[in-house]
């Protein structure tokens, strides 16, 4: 959590299943030390995991490159509009 905690993230993209911790239990700390910053959550479980719910979004693998870069400039567009509408 060092580096994101003390460089820019425009977007962070995560696994579920990681060695030492969840996906879910990552994006809740991020989301405690930078809340504005998006978070995709990626996985290839068949049920969403517990907690899911903190990511801003869910994608499943298995979908295809323009699929997840869509995905991608929905999220970073929609956060950029909340920001500016905050402002």
């Amino acid at each position: 959590m060092g580096l994101f905690g003390c460089n820019p993230v425009d977007l962070v993209v995560t696994d579920q299943l990681l060695p030492d911790l969840s996906g879910v239990e990552m994006i809740a700390e991020m989301k405690r030390i930078k809340p504005d910053v998006p978070v995709l959550l990626l996985t290839g479980l068949v049920d969403a995991p517990p907690g899911f719910e903190q990511a801003d979004m869910l994608l499943s693998k298995g979908i295809t490159p323009p699929e997840f870069l869509s995905a991608i400039a929905r999220l970073i567009s929609g956060s950029r509009a909340a920001g500016s509408a905050t402002a």
